[in-house]
């Protein structure tokens, strides 16, 4: 079982990749299809899962945005726990359209009440 604090460094790296890996296209693929990206990383024994989805396609003065969420579950961890099944870690952040995006920090998302 990870700990808080990893898995928050585990959110995090996923957060800050999806620019690099996902562009506008991809993602607003993703909302207008209602569908979400899920990954897994770990043995079949101990894991945790990855999900990004796209909440919502707006605009904030004259940029264009996507409103994207992630979260990380690792099963291991108590119920209604930070981090566990039926309470992910999660977050979201502005994807903008020419490539900029505006993303809380790692120790925001740590420090952040649940």
């Amino acid at each position: 079982m990870l700990s808080e604090l990893e898995l928050t460094k585990q959110l995090y790296a996923l957060m800050t990749s999806i620019p690099l890996l996902w562009n506008w296209s991809q993602l607003e693929a993703m909302l207008l299809e209602h569908e979400s990206h899920v990954e897994y990383r770990g043995s079949k024994a101990n894991f945790i899962s990855f999900e990004i989805s796209v909440l919502e396609k707006g605009k904030k003065e004259e940029d264009l945005y996507l409103h994207v969420l992630v979260s990380v579950t690792d099963p291991e961890r108590k119920s209604y726990t930070r981090g566990s099944s039926n309470t992910p870690l999660t977050t979201s952040f502005l994807f903008y359209e020419n490539g900029e995006h505006d993303m809380p920090l790692e120790r925001e998302i740590h420090e952040r009440e649940y």
